[in-house]
């Protein structure tokens, strides 16, 4: 049971933290969003920012797989992950958004091979990855 209440604190953890940068992003604090979030990547993400901006995506998913966290952890990371593109979109910072959307697109395809349950918002997702890369 302690090993269940770990993984629940830690997921409640990663979707506070969500919820927290995109209330920054959407008040145009960008700034301080990219700081919350990079405070939070080695313990929630595993790797720090700069760890994951350095991996390519096909390593990165074989690292965090090593993690051993739940699909449904996983679809929090992609989130995570999104939400972290979407601030450096608005801080003009193309490459780095280039970069987690492709990691967060390698990562929900996973995700939906893995778990051969339908999910239409795992379908959103890629298809809104698909597009913000097509579009670089």
């Amino acid at each position: 049971m302690p090993a269940i209440d770990f993984f629940r604190r830690k997921s409640q953890n990663l979707s506070t933290v969500i919820e927290s940068i995109y209330g920054l992003r959407t008040n145009d604090q960008a700034d301080k969003a990219l700081a919350v979030a990079s405070q939070n990547f080695s313990e929630l993400a595993g790797y720090t920012l700069s760890e994951i901006l350095a991996m390519k995506a096909d390593v990165y998913l074989q690292e965090i797989l090593k993690q051993h966290f739940s699909l449904s952890y996983l679809e929090q990371l992609v989130k995570f992950l999104l939400e972290t593109s979407d601030i450096f979109t608005q801080l003009q910072r193309k490459a780095e958004m280039l970069n987690l959307s492709e990691k967060a697109l390698y990562l929900i395809k996973y995700l939906i091979e893995t778990d051969k349950t339908y999910s239409p918002e795992r379908e959103n997702f890629v298809a809104l990855l698909e597009e913000k890369i097509k579009n670089k």
